[in-house]
């Protein structure tokens, strides 16, 4: 019998985690608040089965998990809710709003005997995956420091932009910190290891937008830098911000004793099957390093995000089908991701470093 998934949101649920669930062979009920919306997904998607009731697919018992790509503002109620109803969960990234609301998922977590992630689908990026291999084999030395860029620009007209609570509203969890800082945040934490320290800054370099002809200002943030400190001694340093016009400006280097590790890419997300460039003392220079088969496993041309998250969906279902503990990114790492957040958003308040509580 198929694992049955409950996909809540009809945004990126159903442009990614609805389709990654259905290629690996699952049932999905699709799970919305607006009926047009959740009704055209539905259609698009193939799914027969979908409900506006969160609480309605919760009390359903042959639902096995619940997939929440929602505004991160929800994520805390709907995940403790679902496990606390048996289900598997799966959330989508920022993992919360908040830190304490990801220790209470955490709690709520260890609690039950579900399977609990959290959807970093870039750890499964080959070239990320593989650079997080080299560096524990030793490529590049002990490693020094790590450098991120991500600069983009806004494809808009003319004029201000029209109001969206889920992008331009911090109390409602938004903003590129937590958006796309996420993401790099946890691809730091996946090859450096744990943050003991921040400091950092948060900018809204374009905060006019307009609701129902009527101006307003947004206040969460569209561009920002942080530095992590890390307990190895090495640290890592980020500018990102989604307002450089005719900007185009992404990736990653990693410096260590003993060579330098690129992962270059042309747009917003990691290619699934990424291009990574490295040298060592003693080479002539950088050079392109080959990625193995076993690390790309499948195409998916649908969406550069597809390939892997349903690495990520696999790594879930094989957990659930072995009665095994939460792979990594599990909830743990959610939190250890949100208390770093919290701290760089700390810092930018305070204009000062800031501890991480371990």
């Amino acid at each position: 019998m198929a694992v049955r998934v409950g996909v809540v949101g009809t945004n990126f649920g159903a442009v990614v985690h609805a389709p990654a669930f259905l290629s690996e062979g699952a049932e999905v009920v699709l799970c919305g608040h607006d009926p047009s919306q959740l009704k055209a997904a539905a259609e698009r998607l193939g799914v027969s089965e979908s409900t506006l009731s969160f609480d309605a697919l919760l009390a359903d018992d042959t639902l096995d998990i619940v997939s929440i790509a929602t505004p991160p503002a929800l994520h805390a109620q709907m995940a403790i809710s679902a496990l606390e109803a048996g289900k598997h969960v799966l959330v989508e990234k920022p993992f919360a709003h908040d830190a304490p609301s990801a220790a209470r998922m955490v709690d709520a977590a260890r609690s039950s005997d579900r399977v609990a992630m959290v959807a970093h689908e870039f750890r499964y990026s080959s070239a990320r995956r593989r650079t997080a291999e080299l560096i524990a084999e030793g490529y590049i030395g002990s490693p020094r420091f790590a450098l991120a860029r991500f600069l983009t620009g806004v494809r808009r007209p003319t004029g201000p932009r029209e109001y969206r609570p889920e992008d331009d509203s911090a109390a409602d969890g938004a903003g590129l910190l937590f958006r796309i800082g996420s993401h790099y945040v946890d691809c730091f934490r996946f090859w450096l290891g744990e943050v003991v320290g921040v400091s950092g800054a948060v900018w809204t370099l374009e905060p006019d937008r307009v609701e129902a002809g009527v101006p307003v200002t947004a206040d969460a943030d569209d561009a920002y830098s942080f530095r992590l400190n890390f307990a190895n001694g090495c640290f890592a340093e980020m500018f990102g911000t989604r307002d450089a016009p005719f900007g185009a400006d992404f990736g990653i280097t990693v410096v260590g004793s003993e060579g330098i590790l690129l992962t270059p890419q042309e747009g917003v997300n990691p290619p699934p099957h990424g291009e990574l460039l490295g040298a060592r003392l003693g080479d002539d220079g950088l050079a392109p390093i080959p990625i193995p088969e076993r690390l790309e496993p499948f195409a998916d041309a649908r969406d550069e995000r597809m390939a892997p998250f349903r690495m990520l969906v696999r790594d879930l279902l094989r957990a659930i089908d072995e009665h095994g503990d939460s792979p990594a990114p599990n909830f743990d790492d959610g939190y250890r991701c949100q208390v770093v957040l919290d701290a760089i958003r700390h810092a930018a308040e305070e204009g000062r470093f800031v501890k991480v509580p371990s």
